[in-house]
C-alpha cells in the first residue's frame, strides 16, 4: 500500500489541509483507498478508519472524530478537529484501517505477493493497513495577534431557521452564523470546493459582521471590549482600506481575497475540464 504495506492496493493520505479556528484546529484530508476487500471490510463495519494523532511536546495522544466531507470515486474527504490547548510544536497524524472482528483466515485478493495466498488470524485493534501520516506546526497556525478571518467565524446548526443565514453578536470568542440543517449539509458537501463556500457563506457573514462594526464604531452603543472577532475584524478592514467608502463589500472581498472571483474561476475550471 505505498507505505511497504502488506497489500499491493492503494491507501493514501492525501491533500491534508490544516486550518485554525480560535480554539480547535480544523484538519481536512482525503483517504484514497482502492482495495475491494478492504472498503467492504469498511462498509460491512467488520474494519474501520482511525485517525490518531500524536503530539510529543505536550505527551499527548489520541483518535480524532471524523466526518465525511466529500466522497470521491477512489475514496473520502474527512474533515476532523483538535483542541489547540492540547497540542504545541509538531503533530503528526496517522491514518490506518483497523480491525473490528475476530477472523482466523483473514486475506486480501490483493494483498503483498511475497504472501501469495497465506492467511492470517487477527484480532479486535490489529492493523490491516496504514495509510501514511502527515505533520504539521500547531504553534505556526494561530498568532492571537494576527488571526486568521477563519477564527472569527462559527458555522452553527440552527434547526428553526428555515432559508438564509442569520448572524450573532453575542459571544466574545466568534460570530455565531446560523444555518438551517439542509444548508449545513449543503456547505458540508462542498467540501472540495472551498472557493464555493467562502463566495456563498463566508463572504455574507463578513459583510454582515463589518456592518455591525463600522455602525458601532460611529454609534458606540454596542460595548465591544472583550470580543476578539471585533477587534480581530476592525483590525482586518483598516489594514484593507477602512471601511469610510460608499459599500463595504469591496473591503470583505479584500479580507477574503476576492473569493467572488476565485468562485467564478473555480467553476468555469471545472467546466473547461468536463
Amino acid at each position: 500500500m505505498g507505505n511497504a504495506d502488506d497489500v499491493a492496493s492503494v491507501f493514501e493520505i492525501v491533500n491534508a489541509t490544516v486550518v485554525p479556528t480560535s480554539q480547535d484546529i480544523e484538519l481536512k484530508f482525503r483517504i484514497r483507498l482502492e482495495d475491494p476487500d478492504l472498503n467492504e471490510l469498511v462498509s460491512t463495519g467488520q474494519a474501520r478508519l482511525v485517525f490518531a494523532w500524536t503530539c510529543g511536546s505536550t505527551l499527548s495522544s489520541g483518535v480524532l472524530e471524523a466526518e465525511p466531507a466529500a466522497r470521491h470515486a477512489d475514496g473520502i474527504t474527512w474533515r476532523a478537529w483538535l483542541d489547540q490547548q492540547m497540542v504545541r510544536h509538531s503533530v503528526t497524524v496517522e491514518a490506518r484501517i483497523v480491525s473490528s472482528v475476530q477472523n482466523s483466515a483473514y486475506s486480501l485478493r490483493e494483498q503483498h505477493p511475497d504472501y501469495g495466498n497465506q492467511t492470517f488470524a487477527i484480532r479486535p485493534g490489529d492493523v490491516l493497513g496504514v495509510a501514511g501520516s502527515f505533520e504539521f506546526e500547531a504553534d505556526k497556525l494561530y498568532d492571537p495577534l494576527n488571526p486568521p478571518v477563519g477564527s472569527c467565524f462559527r458555522f452553527v446548526e440552527e434547526p428553526k431557521q428555515q432559508r438564509g443565514l442569520q448572524v450573532r453578536f453575542t459571544e466574545d470568542d466568534q460570530v455565531l452564523v446560523l444555518m438551517s440543517t439542509e444548508m449545513l449539509h449543503g456547505l458540508h458537501a462542498l467540501g472540495n470546493a472551498p472557493e464555493l463556500q467562502v463566495a456563498l457563506v463566508v463572504l455574507p457573514a463578513v459583510v454582515e459582521t463589518l456592518l455591525y462594526i463600522q455602525n458601532n464604531e460611529q454609534t458606540g452603543d454596542e460595548d465591544a471590549s472583550g470580543k476578539r472577532w471585533y477587534e480581530t475584524m476592525l483590525q482586518l478592514a483598516n489594514q484593507k482600506g477602512g471601511m469610510d467608502g460608499p459599500s463595504i463589500l469591496p473591503v470583505a472581498q479584500k479580507i477574503l481575497d476576492h473569493p467572488i472571483d476565485k468562485a467564478l474561476q473555480f467553476k468555469l475550471s471545472e467546466e473547461d475540464d468536463d
